[in-house]
């Protein structure tokens, strides 16, 4: 068995619906074969992409046992998660717009919106993940700030142990799959709002974008 087959089978049995991505050579070329592709390694591999994600063994095997380059993805919202991407490319504020939010739901309401399964990303973002727990959260961009996408319904997230040029998402250390935390209610309900994220406290350090503590690669 290839290393991608027993990882996304790690991720099938605990109930997350995966499928194939392409991959990127260390350069960052794209298997696609596209010259320049502006998804190198992110886009489906498959014809519906997260539509055609699963948790059968049978299909799953199929899938990557013939493609052991391949990134995994997961489906978010038909895993019941929600993902908030924290941007960084491209001059991208994410970090700040995050620390901003963390330190409003901090001192709001006593949530520490970074206790939760937390990836760091080959471009130095986070994707953190929650439990939708029953709540509806659709994809956006830049909602509800600059640099902070989410990944829910009819979206979905490239996983560890993937690799872009190289470089391998990976947990946070103590931050696995095993913490992800319900999704708080006033962050779903943030995460539609287009208004101002601001403290007059300013924004709380963020964890783990910049940090060098990261756990496996592997989800099992």
């Amino acid at each position: 068995m290839n290393a991608t087959l027993r990882d996304a089978l790690a991720y099938a049995t605990q109930g997350l619906r995966v499928f194939p991505v392409h991959a990127t050579d260390d350069s960052g070329a794209c298997s696609c074969g596209t010259p320049g592709c502006d998804s190198a390694g992110k886009h489906p591999r498959t014809r519906n992409g997260p539509k055609d994600a699963t948790i059968a063994e049978a299909i799953v095997r199929g899938w990557f046992g013939g493609a052991p380059r391949a990134n995994i993805a997961i489906s978010t919202g038909a895993s019941d998660l929600v993902v908030i991407d924290i941007d960084v490319k491209h001059g991208q504020p994410g970090l700040e717009n995050w620390g901003l939010l963390v330190s409003l739901f901090r001192n709001e309401y006593g949530i520490d919106l970074e206790d939760t399964c937390v990836v760091v990303t080959p471009s130095g973002g986070c994707h953190y993940y929650y439990r939708a727990a029953g709540q509806r959260v659709a994809c956006s961009a830049g909602k509800p700030a600059a640099g902070i996408d989410v990944r829910g319904d009819g979206g979905y997230v490239v996983a560890p142990p993937s690799r872009i040029a190289g470089i391998a998402y990976s947990f946070v250390e103590d931050h696995g799959l095993d913490h992800v935390r319900d999704l708080p209610k006033a962050l779903a309900e943030r995460l539609t709002d287009i208004a101002p994220i601001t403290d007059d406290r300013g924004p709380r350090p963020v964890k783990w974008c910049t940090s060098k503590t990261v756990g496996p690669s592997s989800p099992s």
